[in-house]
């Protein structure tokens, strides 16, 4: 792993494996790059696998940030420029949806960005009266609050609601990697995500997007038809019998689905 500092003097640990087309991951709440090691075991023969750790999270700086998404979207611009990548397929995962989404939003991908794929994230985090794609306020809460009155059962629990029928093994190595993350740096994230409303980034993309969507998921699959109907160049992979992590769960199956995209 490799550290960079951003312009506001944050320290990021990245990792950069292989060669080829470009790949960067971005990582979901609570969680880190690590969540992304089977990808680069199998992808970095063919390609180059980028990821880093968001600011707060992971093995990255715990300063005294704001963390926003304006703060984690120019975190993703500083590392295209600082890295020189280009043709780059932007993969967010969860809350990492939300850090593409707005990067997109933000900078247009800096023209440096081939593809787009949300695998399980939001477009807008929270139902609302206009829209029933999200999670009820209710389970969201659950979770925050779960992480304030119980913050190592909260924890756990969060990391087990991840996955699909998961093994002891898997829940504690998304519960060692949800540990890295202090609680206010989790609350902040989390607080301005429920902000967040990128319906028009998402019908403003003018590059190819994969909506990649788990049938037992937070969110329903139902987005990820959304996502390719809005998207102007959206399509939709569903992986069914698969959690929130297939990533992880199901490797094969999300690394076979995201290679026929870039090859598309």
């Amino acid at each position: 792993m490799a550290k960079m500092v951003t312009p506001d003097g944050v320290e990021l640990d990245y990792i950069s494996r292989g060669r080829g087309r470009t790949i960067l991951f971005i990582h979901g709440w609570l969680c880190s790059q690590r969540v992304w090691d089977c990808q680069f075991h199998a992808l970095q023969k063919d390609y180059r696998c980028v990821a880093f750790d968001l600011r707060g999270m992971g093995h990255s700086e715990k300063g005294d940030c704001a963390h926003t998404f304006d703060e984690f979207s120019a975190d993703v611009r500083h590392l295209v420029d600082a890295l020189k990548l280009h043709d780059v397929t932007l993969v967010g995962w969860s809350m990492g949806v939300s850090v593409a989404l707005e990067y997109m939003a933000r900078y247009h991908g800096d023209g440096r960005v081939s593809r787009v794929v949300l695998l399980n994230g939001p477009i807008k985090l929270l139902n609302t009266p206009d829209w029933n794609h999200g999670i009820e306020r209710d389970e969201c809460m659950g979770y925050i609050d779960g992480l304030v009155k119980e913050p190592i059962d909260g924890r756990r629990s969060f990391a087990a609601a991840n996955l699909l029928n998961p093994s002891d093994a898997e829940v504690d190595f998304m519960f060692d990697l949800s540990m890295q993350t202090p609680l206010d740096v989790a609350i902040k994230a989390v607080t301005h995500q429920l902000q967040l409303d990128h319906r028009p980034a998402l019908s403003a993309l003018k590059v190819p997007c994969l909506a990649m969507q788990s049938d037992h998921d937070f969110y329903p699959v139902e987005l990820g038809r959304y996502i390719a109907d809005t998207a102007p160049k959206g399509s939709l992979a569903v992986f069914e019998d698969a959690g929130h992590c297939v990533q992880l769960q199901n490797a094969p199956l999300f690394n076979r689905a995201l290679c026929d995209f870039i090859s598309a």
